[in-house]
């Protein structure tokens, strides 16, 4: 039998079973229609079954018993053992290749493939160089912060010296009636950094109290340090985003306010007189939004809450302060001003600008008492942010 009468042949004695009066599985109808094609297809295919064959053929006799013809009759025989096997290019449309094998490798991988034959790839793009990722959480937090309407009322309020004291600079520049008693000094950018000690108290706490404490409520920690990420890059971020906001509203107007008076007087004689300025308003800003920035992220990352955080930061920034006015009025004495973080950064602001010190404390011993505080919350960062947190 050649290869196109066999693959009809299989394909009728399929179109056979599957006539009306036999029921069958949805699977079986599907194979049946994908190797026997359409419905004119298998029509077709049982037509040309339908031809007589040389061996099936009889005669039949009349009622007056001669013979009248050869009448031809299909004989349809029973469904061949085998398949046909059809090969690539030279099935007929009746039949589609069809052939029992082994599935493809894809389908059953062998158990010691490695991984890369498996579909995985190395990444062979350009790679961003490490220690990225601190940026992208400081960039997010200060994107929030940005998108609160009461906060940018609260940066307002905070810019709100800056411009009074614009307005000084400009009337002592161009008036000299009042030059003597208003002209710039290098002890008034120091009482401009003490004047803006509260606002560095309230928008620490706004930016900083929920830093650490709502991933940790939301359970976040352990999802942010599965990736690549340390946890103190974590943290870097965290400051990132709180000191952004403190030097905005220190350094930032400080260095505006140089600005202002150089364009003012029309020279850069104050600058040259006081060239010890930039550096000090560099280095007093640093510390103090530094001081106030790591000591909230720190207390941040005790609790899972961002008002519990606002009021122990509140708390101990008020309670010693408070503890050492008690003592300096009982005493008579300011060298109790160490117990006061506040005023140990005071302390350190004024050997910075080169003015004498307002307490009796040696300024050796706030520094120490400041580089104290900066290394206990260091502490409580390293010991706080883990991943998974460890119980006892």
């Amino acid at each position: 039998m050649s290869r196109r009468r066999a693959t009809t042949w299989w394909c009728c004695t399929r179109a056979a079973s599957s006539r009306p009066g036999r029921s069958r599985s949805s699977r079986e109808t599907t194979g049946r229609r994908s190797r026997c094609g359409s419905r004119e297809t298998r029509t077709a295919s049982w037509r040309h079954c339908a031809r007589p064959a040389p061996s099936a053929t009889r005669r039949t006799t009349t009622s007056s018993g001669s013979s009248s013809g050869t009448a031809a009759r299909p004989a349809i025989s029973s469904p061949s053992p085998c398949r046909p096997t059809c090969r690539s290019g030279t099935c007929s449309r009746a039949c589609r290749p069809w052939r029992r094998s082994s599935p493809a490798p894809s389908e059953s991988p062998d158990p010691a493939m490695p991984i890369h034959d498996q579909g995985y790839a190395r990444y062979a793009g350009t790679r961003r160089p490490p220690g990225r990722a601190w940026w992208v959480i400081g960039r997010n937090g200060i994107r929030r912060m940005f998108s609160s309407k009461l906060f940018l009322l609260v940066l307002l309020f905070a810019w709100m010296q800056f411009f009074v004291r614009g307005v000084v600079f400009y009337l002592a520049a161009n008036f000299p009636q009042v030059e003597g008693f208003i002209a710039p000094t290098p002890a008034t950018f120091r009482d401009f950094f003490d004047s803006q000690a509260f606002f560095v108290f309230i928008v620490a706490i706004y930016t900083g109290a929920g830093a650490i404490a709502n991933d940790r409520q939301a359970n976040a920690l352990p999802l942010y340090l599965a990736r690549p990420l340390t946890r103190w890059e974590y943290v870097a971020g965290k400051l990132t985003a709180v000191m952004a906001f403190l030097l905005l509203i220190t350094w930032v107007q400080a260095l505006l306010l140089l600005v202002l008076q150089t364009m003012f007087t029309g020279s850069l004689e104050f600058v040259r007189e006081h060239a010890f300025l930039l550096p000090a308003v560099t280095a007093y800003g640093l510390l103090q939004s530094l001081v106030a920035a790591i000591t909230i992220v720190a207390l941040s990352s005790l609790s899972t809450s961002a008002r519990y955080v606002g009021v122990m930061y509140a708390g101990a920034v008020i309670f010693t302060g408070a503890m050492f006015d008690v003592l300096r009025g009982v005493t008579g004495s300011s060298a109790w001003s160490w117990l006061s973080f506040t005023a140990s950064q005071q302390q350190v602001g004024d050997v910075i600008f080169g003015a004498d010190p307002r307490y009796d404390t040696p300024w050796v011993v706030s520094l120490l008492i400041v580089a104290a505080l900066i290394g206990l919350s260091v502490w409580v960062l390293g010991r706080r942010v883990r991943g998974v947190e460890v119980v006892s």
